[in-house]
């Protein structure tokens, strides 16, 4: 495709890449009117044609008849209409990029050194001469007519477009943009012809199971004639071999006596045949309809099994991902090739933009001034603006996710993902799932955490335990040893019997461990008994004085009553 004009139209040079980037010409074929073409290229709008070269052009026209007797007449020259105006002419206008040097000799004064610069190149070089040759990129625009094999117009391109990066001044691009998606040897199979093949075949093998139905052999049976003359249903009559051919049609049932009346043994009358050689050939030919068929599908971006899939309400959303991706790879290449021409149509109208203002042209300075372009460089970028489908779907999957998963909304702003999504889709749908394994990795390690402080929380919950059984049980080993050596004493005391020597240090520690906490036990007790007789003296004498204020009281109330 390329930018305006009709592909059919186009022409190029060779290339080996999509975006035609190597190519030394491009143009197009166009048809032009005969005032159209005075109107630009005559004498007297600033070209080199006369009217007599006009005439010879409008000869070339489809419209120009011998019978008609048009020949060419001065008078023509200053007539106002003219019967060839309205012909139109099939021209070829191109444009051709080269290489172009300018030479420049560079000589260095003898007397004060100074640097005289002056365009050409000298037959002969002094010893303080040089000659530099600058090369840069021009384009060179024609008009020609392939019919008269005339060039109509020939010279440099005026309004050039060149890069706006001064590092990029001395190339030039094309006033065309040309991309061809998966060129092989300048040919790209296009999607018709991709899908030409699967729906002809399919065709086929809808014409081969229409012939094979319209052949088919209706079930049937066989019938054996001896055996339905010794046909014998007991009823004592003879039977039509018709009439029983009716009762089976009708019931499926035959009742018959097996054998005769001699006692030989009769085959079965009616046998059925089922005809089923057809199927396996049906079930190729539907097969072989159906591989088509996913052959047209795929060509055209759809696989029916993952949008079958997509469309069930349980299905994992990275299912709808993928056969959305699987579908937009199938066909996306084109989309790409459509923003690429675009974008390159955009920069080469910035970059015509940026120059003429800056070097004061007149011609676009009420689209854009000075101070807006000076010393700034502009780029365009083109996007396909998102489908109201493709965000509906995508505000379907988001809200399915934050219902299954409440807690997903404190790591994704919805309101956020619905205006990424209104300018670009694929990266609100990035967005979303950023954030999904955002979620994902904090609950998982959540989940770790919390299993590793529980299984701490074990950890030390048994080893506190365990110490504490360890200080229980020395507890009761020593107050065991203290019992055994306490009642070995008793029983020597019983038996009349002194405590060895060297058992009476051991003891007399015993009975001192065992005395002492006896000992703080008992004064503890008698602390807390002599406490208590305390405060029932003291509630003894608070209640004796209030007896002795209430007896005061009441005598000086006697005392008062007495005086009243």
């Amino acid at each position: 495709m390329f930018n305006g004009l009709d592909l059919k139209n186009a022409i190029y040079s060779y290339s080996d890449f999509p975006d035609f980037r190597d190519t030394t010409y491009r143009g197009h074929i166009l048809s032009m009117k005969v005032s159209e073409i005075r109107a630009r290229y005559s004498i007297a709008a600033g070209g080199t044609l006369t009217e007599e070269d006009i005439f010879r052009l409008a000869e070339s026209s489809k419209e120009y008849q011998r019978t008609d007797k048009i020949k060419w007449m001065q008078d023509w020259n200053v007539a106002w209409l003219r019967p060839y105006d309205e012909w139109n002419i099939d021209l070829m206008q191109f444009e051709i990029r080269t290489l172009d040097s300018d030479g420049y000799t560079v000589t260095k004064t003898k007397k004060n050194g100074s640097t005289i610069i002056k365009k050409g190149k000298p037959e002969k070089l002094d010893e303080n001469q040089q000659y530099l040759e600058e090369k840069k990129w021009n384009i060179y625009e024609g008009v020609y007519c392939p019919v008269t094999q005339t060039m109509i117009k020939w010279g440099i391109k005026k309004n050039m477009i060149r890069p706006q990066d001064p590092k990029e001044l001395g190339n030039a691009e094309f006033s065309y943009s040309f991309y061809m998606y998966d060129p092989y040897d300048m040919r790209n199979v296009a999607v018709p012809e991709k899908i030409e093949e699967p729906i002809e075949q399919m065709i086929l093998a809808r014409l081969k199971i229409q012939q094979m139905v319209a052949k088919m052999v209706p079930a049937g049976a066989s019938i054996d004639v001896d055996a339905l003359q010794e046909l014998d249903l007991g009823l004592g009559d003879s039977v039509k071999p018709l009439e029983v051919q009716k009762i089976w049609e009708q019931t499926g049932k035959l009742y018959y006596r097996g054998r005769d009346a001699e006692g030989n043994r009769i085959p079965v009358p009616i046998t059925e045949l089922a005809n089923t050689g057809f199927a396996p050939q049906l079930q190729a030919l539907i097969q072989l309809y159906q591989f088509h068929y996913q052959v047209l599908k795929d060509e055209l971006g759809e696989d029916p099994n993952l949008m079958n899939q997509a469309a069930q309400p349980r299905v994992a959303a990275s299912n709808i991902e993928a056969s959305r991706a699987l579908a937009n790879n199938a066909t996306e290449y084109m989309y790409d090739a459509y923003i690429y021409v675009m974008e390159e149509t955009c920069k080469k109208i910035a970059c015509l933009l940026n120059k003429s203002v800056t070097y004061g042209a007149k011609k676009y300075r009420d689209i854009l001034k000075e101070e807006d372009v000076k010393d700034r460089n502009f780029v365009a970028t083109v996007k396909m603006m998102p489908q109201a489908q493709e965000i509906a779907n995508l505000q379907i999957m988001m809200n399915n996710a934050m219902a299954s998963n409440p807690q997903l909304v404190m790591y994704l702003d919805p309101f956020k993902v619905m205006r990424i999504a209104k300018e670009n889709v694929d990266l609100g749908e990035l967005y979303f799932r950023q954030a999904q394994k955002r979620y994902i990795k904090t609950e998982q390690e959540n989940a770790q955490n919390n299993s590793q402080q529980n299984a701490e929380a074990q950890q030390a919950s048994i080893q506190a335990k365990m110490q504490a059984d360890t200080i229980i049980d020395g507890k009761r080993a020593l107050a065991r040893e203290k019992e055994i050596i306490l009642q070995g004493v008793f029983d020597l005391a019983k038996a009349n019997i002194p405590v060895p020597a060297e058992l009476q240090q051991l003891v007399s520690d015993t009975l001192q461990n065992v005395n002492v906490p006896i000992e703080v036990q008992n004064e503890e007790q008698q602390m807390a008994l002599a406490q208590q007789a305390q405060q029932q003296e003291q509630m003894q004498m608070e209640q004796m004085g209030e007896q002795q204020l209430s007896e005061e009281e009441q005598m000086m109330m006697e005392q008062q009553m007495q005086q009243q």
